[in-house]
């Protein structure tokens, strides 16, 4: 199938969500202006940014030169005169209210629904995004990579919060319009034969702080090279629908002390529902263990002899 041709800005970039809902379908992204409030998004950058320093001072930090993905990837301290080009901050719910109130955001959670159509969906991950000046092009490459073959419709919908302005030289995502009705790409092949061998052409994207740039799983993409001073600063929230593993195992991996201030509803979208009542079950680790389903509650059950 033939990649449609390049959008124009004005057609890719609205605020309304049937169109947004209309610019997927057709080009695989959309970019949704003013996703975040003002308010929202300081309380996003200020708690990202703390806890990025603290990650980078006490040698907890995920750092790179390249970029999200890199092959040089690494956990460790930072130079503060001169940080690498990137850093990511992982389990966000973990780390902050507001990025669970983010997670739960209405306009996220509606395209889900709609793209996913009607499957129960779950996060699948929550990563902050801190790209400066150096940052290399990652691999061309779908988010459902891992699948061996073509799925009827997305299975992960990623919605990217603009902290801060999303251009090209800061390295913003290049995308091919319209490639999410392709195959996979072998990302083994140079970048350069891939593009070729889809009929479409990159663009790079641009959003203004704020916005939300959305794009599902089949859509061909990559982080670009980031030559800019100014930080590109992110949050990539991921959706994906319930029979499918997310990156991020929440049941396991929430803190003990953020699960008693969880709500109902952030407990179902981090994976503690049990779909049918037959997917997703787990019960409590010890008899003190709080947690369980959502929707039901097993108490805990040993290993049991008789006569004990």
């Amino acid at each position: 199938m033939k990649v449609l041709d390049t959008p124009t800005e004005a057609e890719i970039s609205t605020s309304d969500f049937e169109e947004g809902v209309q610019n997927i379908r057709q080009f695989g992204y959309t970019v949704h202006r003013n996703f975040l409030s003002s308010d929202l998004r300081e309380a996003l950058w200020d708690r990202l940014d703390e806890q990025a320093r603290m990650e980078r001072h006490h040698g907890l930090a995920e750092l790179s030169e390249e970029g999200h993905a890199g092959n040089d990837a690494f956990i460790g301290a930072a130079d503060e005169a001169r940080p690498p080009a990137y850093q990511k901050v992982s389990f966000l719910p973990n780390k902050g209210r507001v990025f669970r109130d983010l997670m739960l955001h209405p306009v996220a959670l509606t395209y889900c629904e709609r793209m996913f159509e009607g499957q129960p969906f779950v996060l699948s991950s929550q990563t902050g995004m801190i790209l400066r000046t150096g940052g290399a092009r990652q691999v061309l490459h779908v988010d459902q990579q891992p699948v061996p073959f073509r799925t009827p419709f997305p299975i992960l919908i990623n919605v990217m919060s603009c902290l801060s302005d999303y251009e090209p030289d800061m390295g913003s995502t290049r995308i091919i319009p319209g490639s999410h009705n392709l195959s996979s790409p072998d990302f083994t092949k140079p970048y350069d034969t891939l593009v070729d061998s889809s009929g479409g052409e990159l663009h790079a994207v641009r959003a203004e702080a704020g916005s939300a740039v959305i794009w599902e799983s089949r859509t061909w993409h990559s982080q670009w090279f980031s030559q800019s001073q100014a930080q590109r600063r992110s949050i990539a929230t991921v959706y994906c629908v319930h029979f499918y593993r997310p990156q991020d195992n929440y049941p396991a991996l929430v803190h003990d002390e953020v699960y008693p201030k969880l709500t109902d509803d952030e407990k179902r979208m981090m994976g503690f529902d049990a779909y049918g009542s037959a997917y997703g079950r787990f019960e409590p680790r010890s008899r003190y263990d709080p947690r369980g389903n959502v929707n039901f509650h097993r108490r805990f059950t040993p290993e049991m002899h008789r006569g004990a």
